[in-house]
């Protein structure tokens, strides 16, 4: 009967069939399928908070995309409302501009009626 003991456990071959390299590689399997399941395990957990992580991205991006909508609504308001600004302001011209034509004939027909009067006399 052979005892050996690798790592963390010990195998025995009751009728000493099996040899040293055989108990080795033997163990070795269970230490590599151990540390694979605790890779396995890892990798789970850093998936999950992974995943966390992108489920409370895709908040923050819904919460973005939200805020660029109004604002893009915003924006528009806002270019509209200068556009209607700038044709009442055209229109305030244009009216100015008759005003001034407008007062422009009344000081001729007020100069030429000043005139008509002094020249009566």
């Amino acid at each position: 009967m052979h005892n050996i003991t690798l790592v963390c456990r010990t195998f025995t071959c009751p009728h000493g069939i099996l040899g040293f390299k055989e108990q080795f590689k033997l163990e070795k399997g269970t230490i590599l399928a151990s540390k694979v399941s605790s890779q396995v395990e890892a990798l789970a957990v850093q998936l999950i908070e992974r995943e966390g992580d992108l489920i409370y991205e895709k908040a923050e991006v819904k919460k973005l995309a939200s805020f660029l909508k109004q604002a893009t609504k915003d924006a528009l308001k806002v270019a509209e409302e200068r556009a209607l600004a700038l044709r009442e302001i055209e229109k305030v011209r244009v009216a100015i501009v008759k005003i001034e034509k407008g007062l422009q004939k009344h000081d001729v027909a007020s100069s030429i009626r000043e005139e008509a009067v002094l020249s009566q006399y």
